[in-house]
């Protein structure tokens, strides 16, 4: 007789012991099992399918007990739809923000803003910081950095950021306009 020891496990099988008696392997031992005793619970019928819902009281259940909750289905249903909005919703923004930077005067606009911000900091007076001329013109650059701001972001959403060719960061001027954006920026938070 070979040894038990010998042959690989298989818990469909009936294996022998030693002594001769067949000893079935099961997989859903603790199942059945009570777990402040670690006997089997009266009255359960170990081979039942639904063993789990008979241990519960349940004669006759309809259904098994599923492994996983009832509403998963329900929820990846839900996150599936929501995902597809999001992404519907994500499109547009982008095609709005690409039919925005391609506009025909966009780059025209932009430029005109450059060169009023250049004049507005020419005109400040450095010798009486507290003036009327400088709140004001203190208060148009407050503009001009949300317009530069609203460019950068409009242009990063439409182009993408850095991953792919043409996009927002593998151009230097681009590089150095969200340098010149991110340090106003940051005054404008410290200051």
């Amino acid at each position: 007789m070979d040894n038990v020891a010998d042959k690989p496990f298989d818990p469909s099988v009936d294996q022998e012991s030693e002594s001769g008696t067949k000893i079935k392997q099961r997989n859903r031992t603790l199942s059945c099992m009570s777990f402040d005793s670690q006997k089997p619970e009266v009255g359960v019928n170990r081979n039942h399918p639904n063993r789990n819902l008979v241990a519960l009281g349940r004669r006759n259940p309809c259904y098994p007990i599923r492994q996983c909750s009832s509403l998963a289905p329900l929820t990846r249903k839900i996150l599936a739809k929501l995902l597809t909005a999001f992404n519907f919703i994500l499109h547009r923004i982008r095609r709005f923000c690409h039919f925005v930077v391609n506009l025909r005067y966009f780059d025209l606009f932009i430029m005109i803003v450059i060169c009023a911000s250049s004049i507005a900091l020419a005109a400040e007076d450095p010798v009486r910081e507290k003036s009327y001329r400088n709140e004001i013109l203190n208060y148009f650059d407050y503009v001009f950095t949300g317009v530069f701001t609203v460019e950068m972001v409009l242009k990063i959403i439409d182009l993408g950021i850095i991953f792919h060719p043409g996009s927002y960061c593998r151009d230097l001027w681009n590089i150095l306009d969200a340098t010149v954006v991110i340090c106003a920026l940051v005054a404008y938070v410290f200051a």
